[in-house]
Order: C-alpha cells, then structure tokens, then sequence
C-alpha cells in the first residue's frame, strides 16, 4: 500500500511537467508548420512579382505534385493539421500581405507561437487562433 501511494504521489509532482513537455512539442511542430506556411507565401510572391494576388486560390485545393508542388505536402482544402486538433491555413489579405492562421491553441501555446514569429511579422492571439500577418 505505501509502494502504491508513494508511486501516486510521484505521478501527482511529475505529471505537470510531462504535460508541459508534450504540449512543448505540440508548440515546436506547430511553428515548423507556420514556418512552412510563411515560406510557401514567400515562394509565392517571389514567383508572381511579388505579389499575393492569387494566393488563395492557389492554396484553395490542397497539395498536388503536379499543380501545386510548392505548397506543404499535407496541405488539404481544410489546411494542414496542427498538433493541437485545428488546421493551419493560409491565405492573401492584399497584393502585398498575407495571413497565416492556426486554429485550436491553446492560449499558453498561442502566446509562445506569438513570441516566436514576433521578429518575422505581426502575429496574434485571438481566442483559440493563431493568426501571422506577413509581407
């Protein structure tokens, strides 16, 4: 009986910090996915005068080798998923911007994706969504 509450009180101290390590990770993979995003973007743009006219549309179907081979390869017609549950999605909000936004974060999560993309653009958290502005 004590062997078993001394291993319940270990699980009790230990089990925050592996949630946090796992939602580490979560964070680390989701920001590989909103780099991937950005860079497609920038392939874009530096393909069409640098423009995002048509960015959207060009996101619109998905990853397709033959069409759309520059976009992320789990990129659907929902976006790519995110580790979180949501879909991470991009599109164009003028000739010279874009958005890239992620859904499903957690606020915790969210900030640090903030914090990370700070230097690169302007990003946001707004309820469950990430969202990256970028020129």
């Amino acid at each position: 009986m004590v062997v078993l509450l001394a291993i319940a009180i270990l699980m009790w101290l230990i089990l925050p910090k592996l949630q946090g390590f796992l939602g580490s990770s979560k964070v680390a993979a989701t920001e590989e996915s909103v780099q991937g995003l950005i860079d497609a973007a920038h392939s874009f743009a530096a393909t069409n005068g640098a423009l995002y006219t048509g960015l959207s549309a060009h996101f619109s179907s998905g990853y397709n080798a033959t069409t759309t081979p520059d976009i992320p390869t789990n990129y659907t017609s929902s976006g790519s998923p995110n580790p979180f549950g949501g879909f991470g999605t991009v599109s164009e909000t003028g000739p010279l911007s874009f958005v890239v936004t992620e859904t499903n974060i957690p606020v915790v999560s969210c900030n640090q994706l903030m914090n990370h993309f700070l230097s690169e653009g302007s990003p946001s958290c707004s309820g469950s969504s990430f969202t990256f502005t970028g020129q």
